[in-house]
């Protein structure tokens, strides 16, 4: 069959993380994961052929046939901006791993997906996944959807385990060995191997008191196989943090109708021995959870009177009497919202609203900024409900930067045979621009440089690995979707800043990770790739309303850039809290509003970082944009 032409509606864009540069994991790329990605156009895509002639002095006064002596290889896309689409590629532009809460299916480690093990019970096809007491939960995807969206743990159950518990049993499994009066009533746990190749002899155990001590919570999601690791979370072998829910594990999907072993549920996590875990919702069992089933940690419910504020024009904390803040997983500079949608959850003399950390300690923590005005308020008689997210920033910590590669693969269509494809690989994340543009959908331009290109035919195929579809989510929009966007000044002695403008008719904010591509003789292309400094800046046209910005220009005053916005529940939060001023030359023209175009350049601020993207998983009605 003879294909004449291509129609661009016929092609699709995918992205897959690299094992190291031009390298995708696994033999041939087997172990490669395809996420799929909804491009609006294509700026710059493939490689750049130098061909350089030769040009002898010769009577004929004619050019000889050149040869090719380089190749730049690049790609850019544009796509809009919707809650998940973008949230594992922005660790690539960050140079960072995000910060996780805990989730069965987080952006790094492994993924921990419900599987059937029989009619009333469910384990886990690897590793372990932990939840606090009192943590909200966001179950998604179960097909029993009278039991999905938000529910919180209550409480677990203390009933003693009988003795066959003391044996060895399939997979990995912790029970409560004692009742007794610590936290959830369990004195003592025991973890129980076998068979699995974890490091732990068959039937030993390691007895572990429930003494509450701070952990790193954003280790949870990883899965714990040796000794080693489950000291690592528990911070020594005899102090795990007191309130964690432990679900049992099998090796590939063995009994669990043992007594003591963990049950999953519709919307729930696990029972910890023989006991029971209760929800504030009604928990039935999923027959078949499908692969896509997730249950991940969205927020914390404080107990009654736990939590307060204690609040003046430049000082805001939030204060515990009883839980360790330190445990909650939550980080210097992430915007948290405060309050849930009943007034039993929300402080009685203050406005439900969102905040940045500016410290946390175990009984307190202090902000650096709200989009509230908050008064000192003691909590009394109420259950106050805190929600977070994933954190992506970029670091200070040269352990913690981290570069990305990757293979990005545009289908071509098919040629008669099968799928044709271009790649672009060892693509490095150079720029970033996050557009905000009136009446329209907030999008993003994306651009990397890649080390080479390469085109498959449809008799070879597109390449290995397994394919994550589209998540077909709705995009933002600047009209309804936007809860906060502003430029203020600093103000160490104030924590709601007047705005240095009321409305915008356009912004955009940029990453620039100046990466360059490393050439040599004998590469044709590049061989590898420098990153320079990271940049952050933004730009805007705001309505002239006094000049408190003009003079913010002038005087080089520490401004503070974010946005924050939220639909369907969820939302996400961008932050420069340092940036400095240009621009400001006012726009002045007849029978029209007068105009103020504003430049951002980012700094490094006292937490160590230029910018943090914070992403909501689930956020209360009164968090949505009015």
């Amino acid at each position: 069959m003879t294909i004449n032409k291509i129609d661009s509606n016929v092609t699709g864009l995918a992205i897959a993380e690299e094992l190291t540069l031009k390298v995708l994991p696994g033999t041939l790329g087997a172990d490669a994961i395809w996420y799929g990605m909804e491009p609006n156009s294509y700026p710059d895509f493939g490689g750049e052929i130098t061909n350089v002639a030769r040009a002898p002095i010769n009577a004929s006064r004619q050019r000889q046939k050149g040869t090719v002596t380089d190749l730049d290889a690049s790609g850019g896309f544009n796509t809009d901006f919707t809650q998940n689409n973008m949230q594992r590629i922005l660790q690539g532009f960050f140079f960072a791993d995000a910060r996780e809460k805990p989730d069965t299916i987080p952006l790094n480690g492994t993924a921990l997906p419900f599987v059937t093990v029989d009619a009333n019970s469910y384990n886990r096809a690897s590793g372990l996944d932990i939840f606090k007491v009192n943590h909200l939960c966001l179950a998604e995807s179960f097909t029993n959807s009278g039991n999905n969206g938000l529910f919180k743990v209550t409480a677990v159950g203390d009933a003693a385990v009988a003795a066959t518990n003391t044996t060895a049993q399939t997979g990995v499994t912790f029970t409560a060995t004692t009742a007794g009066t610590g936290p959830n009533g369990v004195t003592s746990m025991r973890m129980i191997d076998s068979g699995i190749g974890n490091g732990v002899a068959d039937g030993s155990a390691i007895v572990v008191s429930t003494e509450a001590v701070t952990v790193d919570i954003r280790k949870v999601g990883d899965a714990i196989r040796t000794r080693t690791e489950v000291v690592a979370l528990f911070g020594s072998a005899n102090t795990p943090l007191a309130g964690i829910i432990i679900a049992a594990v099998t090796a590939s999907g063995g009994t669990a109708a043992a007594a003591g072993s963990a049950s999953f549920f519709t919307g729930g996590l696990a029972a910890i021995a023989t006991g029971t875990l209760t929800t504030d919702k009604v928990l039935t069992v999923e027959a078949s959870p499908p692969a896509a089933a997730r249950v991940r940690a969205v927020g914390f419910q404080f107990p009654t009177t736990d939590l307060s504020f204690v609040a003046s024009s430049s000082v805001l904390k939030m204060v515990s009497a009883a839980t360790n803040l330190t445990t909650l997983g939550l980080n210097a500079g992430e915007w948290i919202f405060i309050g849930g949608d009943d007034s039993g959850t929300q402080f009685a003399g203050n406005d439900s609203g969102y905040a940045r950390i500016k410290s946390i300690a175990a009984t307190t923590v202090e902000f650096s900024e709200t989009t509230f005005a908050a008064t000192t308020d003691a909590g009394t008689g109420k259950t106050v409900r805190i929600f977070f997210g994933t954190v992506i920033r970029n670091e200070d910590d040269p352990d913690l930067i981290v570069r990305r590669s990757y293979q990005i693969e545009r289908q071509l269509g098919d040629d008669g045979v099968g799928t044709q494809a271009e790649y672009l690989l060892g693509s490095i994340p150079n720029e970033l621009t996050f557009n905000i543009p009136q009446a329209d959908k907030l999008n993003c331009d994306l651009s990397f440089v890649s080390m080479d290109n390469e085109f498959k035919t449809g008799t070879e195929g597109v390449k290995a690995g397994t394919r994550v579809a589209i998540p077909g989510e709705a995009a933002f929009n600047t009209s309804s979707d936007i809860y906060r966007l502003r430029m203020n000044i600093v103000d160490p002695a104030s924590l709601n800043n007047s705005a240095l403008f009321g409305y915008v008719t356009e912004m955009t904010m940029s990453i620039n990770n100046n990466v360059t591509p490393s050439k040599a003789v004998s590469v044709l292309g590049a061989f590898d790739a420098t990153a320079g400094n990271f940049e952050f800046s933004g730009s805007v046209t705001a309505y002239f309303s006094t000049v408190a910005a003009v003079a913010a220009v002038r005087a080089n005053a520490d401004v503070a850039l974010n946005i924050i916005a939220a639909h369907d529940n969820a939302g996400f939060a961008i932050d420069a809290p340092l940036v400095g001023l240009g621009g400001g030359r006012l726009n002045v023209e007849k029978d029209a509003a007068v105009m103020m175009p504003l430049e951002a350049a980012g700094a490094q601020n006292s937490l160590g970082y230029t910018a943090l993207a914070t992403f909501f998983p689930y956020l209360p009605n009164v968090g949505m944009p009015s």
